[in-house]
């Protein structure tokens, strides 16, 4: 099962408890999350992590340099991309008999039905904002 080597040896419970340093004094710390999951709230997170594993292992890494090389696509890049599409159907005369037209539309259209999971993902995974710290008194 994936994870089981991280989930503590337990038999009810997993605590979590994160401490974060304060930054007025790196010596003392301040809980900012503390709760318990019951072992069996666990197994069902395993087993979607599971799925997940399984369902995307088509999918290749990409190294970090190559990723900050590519072009970067927002909504209106999408826009522009299938209204261009669009138009490039209803005048196949404008572009080469070479080009994959068919391939480009299926490329964004997976990339369509891609994005609530992505969004989804992203709001399950986000980061937590930094924590404002209370003014400490030095005396």
């Amino acid at each position: 099962m994936v994870g089981s080597g991280w989930r503590a040896a337990q038999d009810s419970a997993v605590p979590i408890n994160i401490c974060c340093p304060s930054p007025a004094d790196a010596a003392t710390s301040q809980t900012l999350v503390s709760t318990t999951f019951a072992a069996d709230a666990i197994v069902p997170v395993e087993a979607a992590i599971a799925t997940l594993a399984e369902k995307l292992a088509p999918l290749i890494e990409l190294s970090i340099d190559f990723r900050r090389s590519l072009a970067k696509k927002g909504e209106k890049s999408e826009l522009l991309c299938r209204q261009t599409l669009m138009q490039l159907d209803q005048n196949m005369q404008l572009i080469s008999p070479g080009c994959e037209l068919a391939e480009a539309q299926s490329d964004l259209d997976t990339s369509t039905s891609w994005s609530p999971v992505s969004a989804a993902c992203g709001s399950c995974c986000a980061r937590p904002t930094t924590p404002k710290w209370p003014s400490v008194a030095t005396s």
